[in-house]
């Protein structure tokens, strides 16, 4: 049996407004889905799961550049 290893929450520029500290407006990450994908092989991640804030944009913006991606998951983590 093989062990994959996967980042199960992360979050692009496609995130909305961090919950947590509402009144800064600030995000839980300003980088572009590639950029997230590219540290997480780099990282050592067999799978990515976009996340983003109640979007699944930043995966389907990954997605539309790399249509033969087989290692994402598109998730949304819902406010």
């Amino acid at each position: 049996m093989s062990t994959l290893r996967a980042d199960l929450h992360v979050h692009t520029r496609h995130s909305k407004v961090n919950h947590t500290l509402p009144f800064l407006r600030s995000r839980d990450c300003y980088s572009r889905p590639a950029d997230v994908y590219r540290v997480a092989k780099a990282r050592g991640m067999d799978l990515v799961a976009f996340t983003d804030h109640d979007s699944i944009d930043g995966a389907l913006e990954f997605l539309d550049a790399r249509p033969d991606a087989r290692d994402i998951i598109v998730g949304e983590e819902i406010s």
